[in-house]
Parts: structure tokens; C-alpha cells; sequence
């Protein structure tokens, strides 16, 4: 899933970089780099911007590709640790987070002090299908639900 993705991103950073390197010169104008490098939701500090000389594709690569990257590895730790929350969650370990799952969480939340009210399973079954039209939540429900992709 990342191959694709960063493949997809070095045919973006390409693509970007050919509409700006419109002296054919493979080269992008200094004063194009912003922009072309704002399109890829790429910010550059007005230092690195005067120290850069005429990028040339590599450059301008490692510039976009390097920020990108950064962003798909802290979504990857994201998933991760969503993975382990799954888990922590699953407390049945059926593969999904079921009502009875989440009465023991809530019981123990409960016994901590953590937590006021006690819910039956029954009363965590409705709030479930009232927000999941399910009464328990798949391992993709959940990340989609915690907006992760």
C-alpha cells in the first residue's frame, strides 16, 4: 500500500515538475519553486528557497518527496498504534469490538473511578447500532471511524 502510494507521488512530483519546467531546460524557475511545490502541500522556508540554485528535477524530488514521505510514515505509525488499540479493545479477542467488549472496559473504567456510570451490554448494544448499525465494530469500521487510512 505505500509502494503504490509513493509510486503515485513520484508520478505527481513529475507531473508538477514538467508544468513548471517550461524552458525545457529541466530546470524550474526560483520564483515557480513556491508554487509548484505549494501544489504538492509542500511549505519550503524562504532560506532553504534563496540557498536553492535553479532545482533541477532530483532536487526538486528530494524536496517534495521528502515531505510526503514524512507524512505517509506518521500515518503508518498512526495505523500501528490504532492496530494496538483495536486490540486493547477486542477484549474477547473475536476480531471485532463487541457490546461485551466494551461493558468490560467500561465495568473496569467504572471500578477505577474513571468512570460514572455503569452501561449494561444491552444499553452499549443500542449506542452501537445507533451509530454503526452494527452491534460491534470490524477492525476497518474502526479505523475508518477513527479516520485512519
Amino acid at each position: 500500500m505505500a509502494d503504490q502510494r509513493l509510486s503515485r507521488l513520484d508520478k505527481d512530483i513529475e507531473e508538477i515538475f514538467m508544468i513548471f519546467n517550461v524552458r525545457n531546460s529541466d530546470t524550474i524557475h526560483k520564483g515557480d519553486l513556491t508554487v509548484a511545490l505549494r501544489m504538492l502541500g509542500v511549505e519550503v522556508s524562504k532560506e532553504v528557497l534563496r540557498t536553492e540554485i535553479l532545482p533541477n528535477y532530483a532536487e526538486f524530488s528530494r524536496l517534495s518527496a521528502a515531505h510526503f514521505k514524512e507524512i505517509y510514515r506518521s500515518q503508518e505509525a498512526a495505523s500501528a498504534d490504532l492496530e494496538n488499540v483495536f486490540v486493547e479493545l477486542d477484549r474477547d479477542k473475536s476480531g471485532v469490538i463487541s457490546s461485551k467488549s466494551l461493558q468490560l472496559i467500561n465495568s473496569d473504567l467504572v471500578a477505577q473511578g474513571l468512570e460514572k456510570t455503569s452501561h449494561t451490554v444491552e444499553e452499549i448494544e443500542k449506542i452501537l447500532m445507533e451509530v454503526f448499525s452494527t452491534d460491534h465494530i470490524t477492525k476497518e469500521r474502526f479505523k475508518n471511524f477513527m479516520d485512519v487510512k
